[in-house]
């Protein structure tokens, strides 16, 4: 009887932990919620477009040399995935209390150009700001993005520009091909040229004059368009910051405090000119010219001098 008895109370306890959980529910979005979404939305369309290029579209378009296109379509899914991989991992960029003790052993104040963080509980140098999305302060912070799941950086910086390189080549390549396999049937020059609007897609699907693949493909071309041109948005957007040596706060406040030549901008992402070639192919880490701590400020210019 014991034993019944108190299985039923646990049985009656389980039933109101589930029932106060079901009632608290929280359907407020996280701040997490986003990065999980458009990393998803990365895989979904970096392994759809793979099968769909190297199954049904390269031996369409490229006949004769099916299994060159799909090595040249291989390395370059490679490289995206390597780079975004690159950028994914900031723990680099952390701002961590050791940092200050490193460079101000006998310091217990904030140093000078330094900021307290109330949220980290560290002093972060100049250029370093605290992530909502992280929790954490980021060297030289560019920005954060959801797509990789974590902050662009100081340390890098070097691959998110690759990775977004490569996703401009990648997703253009595979914009060739879904388009020259559509010309096929649906040629641009004639009035089928309305079916690769997805609306029209959808009503030509269901009175019969598309295939479920043909629209599931237009479908596809429209999300890759979308694709190509985030990636070459990101990217050119990141050779402007390059060339200005400034992040995205700098930028919008107008901030031209560290800039200097285009040469140091360089030397400050990629480590040197002779570096970029390589990083292209090969995301090695080089060595970087600083340490994401100590700026060269840009004098001040005084009037009538």
């Amino acid at each position: 009887m014991e034993v019944r008895e108190r299985k039923q109370q646990e049985q009656e306890t389980l039933k109101e932990k589930l029932r106060v959980k079901w009632n608290t529910r929280d359907f407020t979005p996280k701040e997490d919620h986003t990065n999980i979404l458009t990393m998803n939305v990365f895989f979904f369309m970096i392994l759809s477009l793979s099968v769909e290029a190297l199954i049904f579209l390269i031996p369409s378009v490229f006949p004769e040399s099916t299994w060159i296109m799909r090595g040249v379509m291989l390395f370059m899914i490679i490289e995206t995935v390597i780079n975004w991989h690159r950028s994914y991992f900031d723990t680099d960029n952390y701002v961590k209390a050791e940092l200050k003790q490193k460079h101000f052993p006998d310091t217990v104040d904030t140093p000078a150009d330094w900021v307290a963080c109330i949220k980290c509980q560290v002093d972060r140098p100049p250029r370093a700001f605290h992530c909502n999305h992280c929790g954490k302060c980021m060297l030289k912070r560019v920005h954060h993005c959801f797509l990789t799941g974590s902050c662009i950086g100081f340390y890098n910086q070097r691959f998110f520009v690759i990775f977004c390189l490569w996703s401009t080549i990648t997703s253009g390549f595979c914009l060739y091909l879904q388009l020259t396999y559509l010309n096929m049937d649906l040629p641009l020059n004639t009035v089928a040229c309305f079916t690769y609007i997805p609306p029209v897609a959808i009503v030509q699907f269901f009175t019969g004059y598309l295939s479920f693949g043909q629209t599931l493909l237009i479908f596809h071309f429209s999300l890759t368009i979308v694709a190509f041109f985030t990636a070459l948005f990101f990217f050119l957007w990141h050779v402007f910051l390059v060339y200005e040596g400034l992040t995205l706060h700098e930028g919008f406040k107008r901030i031209y405090t560290y800039s200097g030549t285009l040469k140091q901008h360089v030397q400050l992402i990629f480590g040197s000119y002779l570096y970029i070639p390589v990083l292209i192919f090969i995301p090695y880490r080089f060595e970087l010219v600083g340490d994401g701590v100590n700026w060269k400020v840009r004098p001040k210019r005084v009037k009538g001098q």
